[in-house]
């Protein structure tokens, strides 16, 4: 299935494989003698090669490129936040160490969750920035990996962290078998997706001012722009962290939408009071990020939780 996103152009960072427009087939023009045979024999052969399903797709990955069958065409596309990985690293792992003590190299970036092979060398400016991709899904991230060796000594301790935080992969120490049933994504392009806004002052705030106790509520938003010629009825997902214990997430979703070359802004709510312990100083959670999420036109959207 082609993924179109009318108005936005095709990617700046280009990898993986070019893809040339599908042939244009036109019959030939009946000439003056020709019989009636030859012309029924060249109106089939045309029929039968604009039918063929095979005539206007493009080129599939090479073996080489892409070690496991793809499970989509090379029109699908996604949206997300794009991040680098980072070797020896439990939250955006770039090398696995496996059971066989070996090391092995996987994606050098992902969006949300998502590993994502092929990025071009000039990713570096995208780099937590909303991106769009298109490509395919392989099945199986360890049929991806490359082998760089054994793994080093310095890099095996095990740390702990909050569960959604760690990769969906495992981290740095890891399993085949665990990576057998993580998908991927090849691309074949990366651009820019400058589609959301979100103004969160009560974050900025308290960062630059490193609060302590309750925090005042400071209105929040979140603008969605729409660069299309379809509408989109998409969500947005609203991060929150805190509450009156140990630090955790807590989210929520939000439906928007936004008409053909138009914007909708939202009003958010920066700061969630816990209703059950109103007089605390530390029952509140803070808006710590908003995401696209489900259906963005013709791509999905790929979140960093792991909701």
């Amino acid at each position: 299935m082609v993924c179109a996103v009318p108005g936005i152009h095709d990617g700046i960072l280009l990898s993986g494989h070019s893809h040339e427009p599908a042939h244009q087939h036109m019959l030939p023009s009946m000439r003056n003698g020709s019989s009636l045979g030859l012309w029924a024999m060249v109106m089939l052969m045309s029929n039968c090669r604009a039918a063929s399903p095979e005539a206007d797709l493009p080129p599939q990955p090479s073996s080489q490129s892409s070690p496991s069958a793809p499970m989509a065409d090379a029109g699908s596309c996604w949206v997300g936040v794009l991040r680098r990985n980072r070797s020896f690293d439990d939250i955006l792992p770039a090398h696995h160490c496996l059971e066989d003590k070996k090391l092995w190299e996987g994606a050098s970036h992902r969006i949300g969750r998502r590993n994502v092979f092929g990025v071009g060398g000039g990713a570096d400016s995208l780099d937590g920035k909303l991106v769009l991709v298109r490509g395919t899904v392989g099945a199986s991230l360890a049929d991806a990996l490359t082998l760089k060796g054994p793994c080093p000594a310095e890099g095996s301790a095990s740390r702990q962290f909050r569960a959604d935080w760690m990769a969906d992969e495992g981290g740095y120490v890891t399993t085949r078998a665990r990576l057998q049933t993580i998908p991927y994504l090849r691309a074949s392009s990366v651009e820019p997706f400058p589609v959301l806004q979100v103004s969160n002052p009560t974050l900025e705030n308290r960062r630059k001012e490193h609060w302590r106790g309750p925090v005042p509520h400071v209105p929040a938003s979140a603008t969605v722009h729409n660069p299309t010629g379809s509408v989109w009825n998409l969500e947005l997902l609203l991060h929150y962290e805190g509450g009156p214990g140990k630090p955790m997430p807590k989210y929520e979703r939000r439906s928007v939408r936004v008409e053909p070359g138009q914007e909708t802004t939202v009003a958010i709510d920066s700061v969630i009071r816990d209703p059950a312990h109103p007089d605390s100083e530390r029952a509140y959670w803070i808006l710590e990020d908003v995401e696209l999420a489900g259906a963005v036109g013709d791509c999905q959207a790929l979140t960093s939780s792991r909701l």
